[in-house]
Order: C-alpha cells, then structure tokens, then sequence
C-alpha cells in the first residue's frame, strides 16, 4: 500500500485545494482573472486559522489587516525609504506578535509574505491605487468565504468567535524581542539592496533574509540551507514546468496558491 510522503500533510493540501475552488470557479464563469489574485489571499489566511486557531475574529481581523497591509505597501512601493522602513517595521512585527503565544507567528508571517507579494504585483500590473483598493475589495471577502466553506466541509469543524493567547514567559518574551530586532535589521538590509539593485523578483529576496533570521544561529543555518536547497531544486522545477506547460493564468495562481 503507498504511502504519502511524511512532508505531505494531505489533508491540509486538500483544504487548500477546495479554498482555492470558488475563485476558480467564479473566474470559469467569468473569465475576470483578479479572482484568480485572490488565490494568495485565501491561502495566506487559511494557513493563520489552521497554525493558529479556528477562531472567526482572528479570520477576520488578520483579512482587515492583510487588506490595510497591502494598500500600505502599495502606497510606499515607489519611495524608497518608506519602503525600506516598512519592510522592517514588518520584518520586526511579523515575529513580535508571538509575545501572544508562538502560534501567533504564523499570523505575523502571513501577513507581511502576501502583502510584499501582492502589492509588488499590483504595481507590475500597472494598476493603481483604487484599481487595487477594487481587487481587495472583491478577493478579500471572496478569500474569507472560502476559507469558511474548506474548514466546514473538511474535518477538523471545530471554530469559536474569539481568540486565545498563550503569554510568553518573560524570559522567552526579551529573547523573542532580541530575534524581532534581528529579523527587522536583515529585511532592512535586505530592502536597501532590493530598492537600490531592483533585482526580478525582489520581493521573494525581502521575505527569505526574513525567513532565515530567527535570531538563533542554530536555526537561521538549518532555515538558510532549506532556502539553498529549495532554490537549487525548485529553481530548475519551476523552468520545466514553464517551458512545458502553456502561458495560463488559473495555473499561475494555483501554483502560488499551493506553494
């Protein structure tokens, strides 16, 4: 009998998978290809409620927050020093929000990945402020709705309206301060060289120096070895795939999607 690898979690893969079935959906019978943009979103905060808690004020809350977070970047993108700075001003809250229990990272974490992500691609569409205020205003409410109807299909069902936090020991809350600090000063360094070199795909540059700068040397080398190799492997995977595969909007986004 075959088994699915032990780094598969299958029935999270599911979930995403039937998140991500409306906006397909609704893009089939449309063909408007911003439900398609909507795919990072409704991953993003599918990913909060399943690391953190099933809590439907938390859904809601990191959708406004993701929302604001998005408009915010959007705004900054093309001044270079309000960029860097809220680079790592996000860079230092994505991690400091765990002073409310360590599940709370992931909140923090998929907060600040989407919206780098989503405001780059807006200002690479050519869009503007209020053509990306109206793709927010669809995909965000589309984006909470589908997270709803994958956890209420799929099993675990299990959701409350508030929110729990499980509060740090002092100790544990200064060193998450001093690993906040570490990873807001690599994004900043980080945002400089992305603003001043303008590298293709800056943004995914930003988020890995945040990605590896835990504050703890034993970690940031394990995390900085994930990130070699998955560019050493994916790299050429994602090339293949290009040249195999024909230019299609709906496989781009589930390809981000499910990434």
């Amino acid at each position: 009998m075959l088994r699915a690898p032990a780094w598969l979690d299958g029935p999270a893969l599911l979930r995403g998978s039937v998140a991500l079935a409306p906006g397909w959906l609704l893009y089939a019978l449309t063909g408007r290809a911003l439900l398609l943009s909507g795919g990072l979103l409704t991953i993003a905060l599918l990913i909060g409620v399943e690391r953190c808690q099933r809590s439907l004020l938390l859904l809601l809350v990191h959708a406004l927050l993701l929302g604001l977070s998005i408009a915010a970047f959007f705004a900054v993108e093309t001044s270079a020093p309000l960029f860097v700075l809220l680079c790592s001003l996000y860079g230092f809250l994505s991690l400091w929000i765990a002073r409310l229990g360590a599940r709370w990272a992931s909140v923090g974490s998929f907060t600040f990945i989407p919206a780098l992500y989503f405001s780059f691609e807006l200002h690479a569409a050519g869009s503007t402020l209020a053509q990306g205020l109206a793709v927010l205003a669809v995909g965000l409410p589309l984006a909470v709705g589908s997270v709803l109807l994958a956890t209420v299909v799929l099993p675990p069902r299990g959701w409350r309206f508030g929110w729990r936090r499980w509060p740090l020991e002092p100790d544990q809350r200064r060193r998450l301060g001093r690993q906040a600090l570490g990873r807001a000063l690599a994004v900043l360094v980080t945002a400089v060289a992305v603003s001043l070199w303008h590298p293709p795909f800056g943004q995914w540059v930003i988020w890995s120096s945040a990605s590896v700068a835990t504050g703890e040397v034993v970690a940031a080398r394990h995390k900085g070895l994930n990130r070699l190799v998955g560019a050493l492997v994916g790299l050429p995977a994602g090339a293949l795939l290009a040249l195999l595969l024909p230019p299609s909007p709906p496989l781009h986004a589930l390809g981000i999607g499910l990434t």
